[in-house]
């Protein structure tokens, strides 16, 4: 591939701020890092978005942290039912660290020898806005007893 096929990071870092200025969104910048921290409102609770540029692997990635920690002993239940939505989903996953019952969404976005889209960024956010408000509700719930695994899955109430 020619170099001028591909995309500097601080390109694809531009872009996304571009995106989120078109879509007024504030957002807090960390430039040496290129990386943006930001909120986007959900349905049951504010989803808090992480964006950032890695250099090392071309990535494009965003993470959003779920604003609950799962208690101890439904820790062993959560594994298998994250594994299972993970299963469902079209891109993207939820992260598990079974030590601390934190989760996280996460999808990432290759630019490397390429020139990343405009569109790229949107449909990251898009994404994320759709599966987190889909679910964050509802895992938590999973977390505290409320829904079974059968309905945290077919997104059905109790």
């Amino acid at each position: 591939m020619k170099d001028q096929n591909k995309q500097r990071p601080e390109d694809v870092y531009q872009l996304l701020c571009d995106t989120l200025d078109k879509r007024k969104i504030r957002y807090d910048k960390s430039g040496t890092e290129l990386l943006v921290k930001f909120e986007m409102a959900g349905k049951s609770m504010p989803i808090r978005i992480l964006m950032m540029v890695d250099k090392e692997r071309s990535l494009l990635k965003l993470l959003s942290p779920l604003p609950f920690a799962v208690p101890e002993n439904k820790r062993l239940d959560m594994t298998l039912a994250v594994n299972a939505l993970n299963n469902q989903l079209p891109e993207g996953n939820f992260d598990y660290e079974y030590a601390s019952g934190r989760l996280c969404f996460r999808i990432a976005s290759c630019f490397k020898d390429c020139e990343i889209a405009a569109a790229v960024p949107e449909y990251l956010l898009f994404l994320a806005g759709v599966v987190v408000d889909r679910f964050n509700d509802k895992l938590r719930m999973f977390s505290e007893g409320a829904v079974s695994l059968e309905q945290l899955l077919n997104g059905k109430d109790k």
